[in-house]
């Protein structure tokens, strides 16, 4: 039978915090959350109000009235995929991107219902969450590495994440296409709507991490890459030579290095990406 100093023997080891953790930024003046995030360390004190993204005005305007904002870690979690699956639910299901300062809605939030669902009462059928994406990735053409590539490296879902950042970030004349990974080797976005002879494609390494923009004609029909190739010159220089090929190596990259090699950007950096597209536009318009 034990006793209290039984008890008091044992040794008193503290419980160490979890390493990943999700957090929200609140306005005191009201409680409400502007902004909920994910990291490790001391990630929530990160945002400040020296850059004049929505949330950095909306920190100093919290700040002007004599406030301080409210940084509250709301749960802690073992992996970094956990805290992203409870950072996107917030953000895309919760509170709503419009409701918040975030740019974006979370890593694969296109797997997350939407709260305008919820604030209308809608609950219309999602594939993906309701019924099953088919992906066209049974076909001869794809060897049994490049199936396990497109899986394990989330090829379609980070596709359909950048797919859906920049749908809401172009203006509405752009079109943006669905991810297209028909391709063996070349899973894509097409961007279009912008020029009568050129369209834009964002292609994901099949690593999952890298993502090259290139222009390409608006179709394979001799009109149309006749007409591109003339644009192409008359941006790029009359020297410029359009190769022959597959539908990306017939294109002819936006962005080199300095040594002549091919620009890469990470898939993860949205802002970047829609930037370099952006650029890439107003040269061809």
């Amino acid at each position: 039978m034990s006793d209290d100093n039984d008890v008091q023997s044992l040794p008193q080891n503290d419980i160490k915090l979890k390493t990943f953790f999700v957090y929200e930024l609140i306005d005191p003046r009201n409680n409400s959350v502007f902004y909920v995030g994910k990291g490790q360390g001391r990630r929530e004190y990160d945002h400040v109000s020296g850059d004049m993204a929505a949330k950095g005005k909306r920190i100093l305007d919290i700040e002007k009235a004599g406030y301080d904002v409210e940084r509250v870690i709301i749960g802690r979690y073992d992996t970094d995929s956990e805290a992203f699956a409870v950072e996107t639910a917030l953000i895309k299901w919760v509170y709503g991107l419009d409701n918040l300062t975030n740019i974006v809605s979370g890593k694969y939030h296109s797997f997350v219902r939407s709260n305008y669902q919820k604030t209308k009462a809608e609950y219309l059928p999602i594939t993906g969450i309701d019924r099953e994406k088919a992906l066209n990735i049974h076909t001869g053409n794809y060897t049994e590495e490049l199936r396990r590539r497109i899986t394990d490296n989330n090829i379609y879902e980070k596709l359909e994440v950048i797919n859906q950042y920049l749908f809401s970030e172009l203006p509405s004349q752009v079109k943006v296409s669905e991810p297209n990974i028909n391709i063996p080797q070349d899973p894509h976005i097409l961007i279009t709507g912008f020029s009568d002879s050129v369209s834009i494609v964002l292609k994901l390494r099949l690593s999952g991490k890298l993502c090259t923009l290139a222009f390409l004609p608006l179709s394979g029909s001799h009109p149309d890459r006749l007409r591109f190739e003339e644009k192409m010159k008359f941006v790029f220089g009359q020297d410029l030579a359009v190769n022959s090929g597959n539908i990306f190596n017939s294109a002819y990259l936006l962005v080199q290095n300095g040594d002549g090699g091919i620009d890469t950007t990470v898939h993860s950096n949205l802002p970047c990406i829609l930037k370099k597209l952006e650029k890439a536009i107003n040269q061809v318009q």
